[in-house]
């Protein structure tokens, strides 16, 4: 093992949290894969493995242990053991990110100097792999998509195309560049003028091309915009987490949200709270809520908000889709609460949350878990899930079906919701991350979410950042962290669908994972013949 080698996977670890926001350096997204082909290409299966262990490793020590944050400071758990915690999260994600890694490390990291001639499948292996473990941490037990490489081009010269193959597209093509880069470092120029280099000049070729095309592509006008627009107000009230669900603090909470929220009706034809405002179940809240719905009907407004729903709506609900309608994915009497988002004025609807959050909305293997969870006192809850397939909300004569939180990370999740919706909307409640780089990494995301899909995306948060994102991913405003305040903006309806809304998510993988069959294949076959 060369300690210069593991030097380079901690750092090519640490180089993608830096390319990501809040940092924004997206070169340093190129310097990391091609570190870690550097390290992995021509290592030992065993050593390949360790390699991209502690390049995982590195990468969610770095750029997702803010968890911690909500573990210590509002789970009330002792710092040792709150770090403990956090570092076991890490090397978990780490341990599932390095397996996904195998289809590289076995196939090609197992022959130690890999042939000249064979280096353009080495290249081409890499970057579907690295595109499967970004895939399958997605996936599996719920999945955790953070932290993907193509993030790092949310505006950056690969942002054109999102549209077409998401951000899984960016992120094969920075693994092939970082990949590429690698090679051509080892190769003399003089080299690449032979026979056995031309798959990798190739190879250059072509990466370069998908450079080049890029920024052309986001010229591209996938949807059309339509004639109207509309206001929106997004309220920011920054109540403190520690605070929020205390019962004696709720006629304050409420309070404030009506008097930050009572200017923005005359003006706004969406008012937004964000995920929970109001922190008492819908029902145990039906005067409240009736009177915000006839003050923002009044106005023709429309308020959406987020707050805990147990149960059915009933024929007098103001949330109602229709008389007598049940709210999606509940059952009359059931026990379970839903964190969930409504439609009240000029609108109706409710959605509730499809994809929970592990350990804090619901616990995975809860029959195992569980137990261990409660030894230790961390606080959990147990939420219940949304169905599948909601209708949308409608927001005076539009529709949008939101996105709660954790929600927005979905790439799949978002485009089936473009595709009901006239525009994005997602709201959250990111102060259990406090002023860590957790909540600017969400942004980030949500501001891919806005390009892949073509539709403006309004993004509503309890203390920061709430933002109103254009259909090319760009932030048009945004709040002040920790700050109360009250976001004004104007979004477009668009019509139509980005080739990555109609059916991209799954073109993606299939597709790598043929590639990636493809080669492994080829490579058995070659090691037969060589024996």
């Amino acid at each position: 093992m060369s300690y210069a080698k593991v030097f380079y996977a901690v750092l090519a670890g640490v180089f993608v949290t830096l390319s990501l926001a809040p940092f924004h350096v997206w070169p340093l997204a190129l310097l990391a894969t091609a570190l870690l082909f550097h390290v992995t290409s021509k290592a030992g299966a065993k050593q390949a493995f360790f390699y991209c262990f502690l390049f995982s490793l590195a990468l969610f020590i770095s750029g997702a242990s803010w968890v911690y944050v909500s573990i210590h400071e509002f789970g009330y758990i002792a710092m040792p053991l709150a770090i403990l915690l956090t570092l076991l999260f890490c090397v978990c994600l780490a341990l599932i990110n390095a397996l996904a890694w195998l289809p590289f490390t076995l196939f090609c990291g197992a022959q130690p100097g890999v042939k000249d001639n064979e280096s353009s499948h080495a290249i081409v292996l890499f970057a579907a792999t690295g595109l499967f473990s970004e895939w399958l941490r997605g996936w599996i037990f719920s999945g955790f998509p953070w932290l993907y490489l193509g993030y790092s081009q949310t505006g950056g010269p690969l942002a054109g195309w999102a549209p077409i193959g998401g951000v899984y597209i960016a992120s094969l093509l920075v693994y092939l560049t970082g990949a590429v880069l690698t090679s051509l470092f080892h190769v003399r120029l003089k080299g690449l003028r032979s026979r056995a280099k031309r798959p990798l000049l190739l190879a250059a070729v072509l990466t370069a091309c998908c450079w080049v095309v890029g920024p052309l592509l986001l010229a591209i006008e996938w949807v059309k915009p339509q004639q109207s627009s509309k206001n929106v107000s997004l309220v920011q009230a920054n109540i403190s987490q520690h605070d929020k669900w205390r019962p004696e603090m709720l006629a304050n909470t409420l309070a404030l949200y009506n008097e930050m929220s009572a200017e923005e009706w005359p003006q706004s034809d969406l008012v937004v709270w964000p995920e929970a405002a109001v922190p008492r179940e819908y029902h145990a809240s039906a005067n409240f809520f009736s009177r915000m719905h006839t003050l923002a009907a009044s106005y023709s407004s429309t308020l959406v908000t987020g707050v805990p729903f147990r149960g059915a709506t009933d024929s007098n609900s103001p949330v109602s889709n229709a008389a007598g309608a049940q709210a999606p994915g509940s059952e009359q009497g059931t026990a379970q609460v839903h964190n969930s988002v409504v439609a009240l004025g000029n609108g109706q609807g409710v959605y509730h949350k499809q994809k929970l959050v592990p350990f804090g909305e619901y616990i995975p293997l809860e029959s195992m878990l569980g137990p261990v969870m409660q030894m230790i006192t961390l606080p959990l809850s147990s939420m219940g899930r949304g169905d599948k397939n909601q209708p949308a909300l409608q927001v005076q004569d539009w529709h949008t079906l939101p996105l709660v939180c954790y929600e927005i990370v979905y790439p799949s999740l978002a485009a089936k919701a473009a595709r009901q919706s006239d525009f994005l909307l997602t709201l959250s409640n990111d102060a259990w991350f406090g002023r860590s780089i957790g909540p600017l990494q969400h942004l980030q995301m949500a501001q891919m979410r806005a390009l892949e899909n073509g539709r403006d995306l309004v993004r509503s948060t309890g203390s920061g950042v709430s933002a109103i994102i254009d259909h090319k991913g760009k932030t048009k405003t945004a709040s002040k962290m920790f700050r109360a305040e009250t976001l004004r903006g104007e979004i477009v309806s668009r019509q139509g669908q980005t080739p990555w809304t109609a059916g991209g998510y799954w073109l993606i993988p299939l597709l790598n994972l043929l590639l990636l069959g493809a080669i492994v294949a080829g490579r058995l076959r070659a090691q037969k013949r060589n024996e």
